[in-house]
């Protein structure tokens, strides 16, 4: 049994002590563009990210049924509120389908950021198919010409505890 564990242990410490270091499986995606992709803005206009040119984007993807993307709201409004540069936007994209829902739980939850929505099957299809983005809480880092940086980056809270977003940013440059 302890020989078993030792692995599983060591291996847990590798993963938290490695978590911003890119995988193999990461690398597939990174310096990929996003601006192509059409989201729906909370007034349910038709938009791309591209309208962030110029800046970092922290994005997260979520959905209302999922209890550890609502559990890192509180932890990304902190992340935003410790944030020293102005060229960091935070960015969030839902999947869901009810966009009064998803309205409601942006108001509840007190999101941080700037909201979208996936609203088309295209859309939907790119995330799903073109970016294997297929579980939730998900988060990527996009550059300021729209390519991906990190495909598949930590958690809020990951970055608060060692405030690390910063870092990454200011080492990518």
């Amino acid at each position: 049994m302890i020989k078993t564990m030792v692995p599983i242990f060591l291996y847990s410490l590798f993963s938290l002590s490695a978590l911003a270091q890119l995988t193999p499986y990461d690398s597939a995606f990174l310096g990929k563009n996003i601006y192509h992709i059409k989201l729906s803005d909370s007034n349910g206009k038709t938009t791309t990210l591209e309208k962030f040119r110029g800046n970092y984007l922290y994005v997260d993807f979520w959905f209302t049924g999922c209890k550890p993307c609502i559990e890192e709201f509180p932890k990304a409004k902190e992340l935003a509120a410790t944030l020293t540069r102005d060229d960091i936007v935070l960015v969030t994209i839902s999947f869901d389908t009810n966009d009064e829902l998803w309205q409601k739980t942006l108001a509840k939850y007190a999101v941080a950021g700037e909201h979208f929505r996936v609203t088309t099957a295209a859309s939907r299809n790119i995330f799903k198919d073109e970016f294997k983005i297929v579980y939730f809480p998900f988060y990527w880092l996009v550059g300021p010409e729209g390519n991906l940086i990190h495909p598949n980056a930590p958690r809020p809270g990951q970055y608060l505890q060692d405030n690390s977003l910063e870092k990454f940013i200011d080492g990518h440059r």
